[in-house]
């Protein structure tokens, strides 16, 4: 039985980024020379780093083997998944509509996100609720869903009746790979009397 060289997983982009390009970097604790492939093409020899440039949008996949001096191909190469993600996210629905009227005081303000945020970037900075007439943002707490991709905005206080609202969602929430919000979101309401 023969034991091939043991390589250190090959570093690289985590998860979902913004970049077109990635590098991975890998060794080998024995003598011997490595192949590589992207996204399940075919295995060809390569040098670390590795580099490939301009890569699409969408999910890739890096592998590495070793082909140890007697020839012996690794039956398990290392690899690497992430995701391209050049693309802003969008809010898709809010709540309680834009114009809505007769909104009632207990209502918390909901919007939803075209895909998943960063949830340390849907805060109460990014999310805003304030009163037509006031420059001050209601006191609020504001969370996020990841499972439903849903930010919710939720008033301390009952809102007052007969005032309109003005709420935003700002660039400052970004996606997973730190694609900012585009544009940001902004929409007004009337509470019933």
């Amino acid at each position: 039985m023969r034991f091939l060289p043991r390589r250190r997983s090959p570093p690289g982009p985590p998860g979902a980024v913004r970049s077109t390009t990635a590098s991975f970097a890998f060794t080998s604790s024995e003598l011997g020379s490595f192949e590589c492939r992207l996204d399940g093409g075919s295995f060809s020899a390569c040098n670390s780093p590795k580099a490939y440039p301009g890569l699409r949008q969408g999910a890739h996949t890096f592998e590495v083997r070793t082909i140890d001096g007697e020839g012996s191909i690794d039956a398990t190469p290392d690899k690497r998944s992430w995701t391209v993600d050049t693309s802003a996210p969008r809010v898709t629905a809010v709540s309680p509509s834009s114009g809505a009227r007769r909104v009632a005081p207990g209502a918390n303000v909901l919007a939803t996100f075209s895909e998943a945020m960063q949830t340390s970037t849907i805060t109460k900075a990014t999310v805003t609720l304030v009163r037509k007439g006031t420059t001050r943002p209601v006191v609020a707490k504001v969370s996020y869903s990841p499972t439903t991709k849903r930010a919710t905005l939720d008033p301390s206080a009952s809102l007052a009746r007969g005032a309109t609202y003005t709420a935003t969602v700002t660039t400052g929430a970004k996606d997973l790979a730190g694609n900012p919000l585009a544009p940001r979101k902004t929409w007004s309401f009337t509470v019933k009397r």
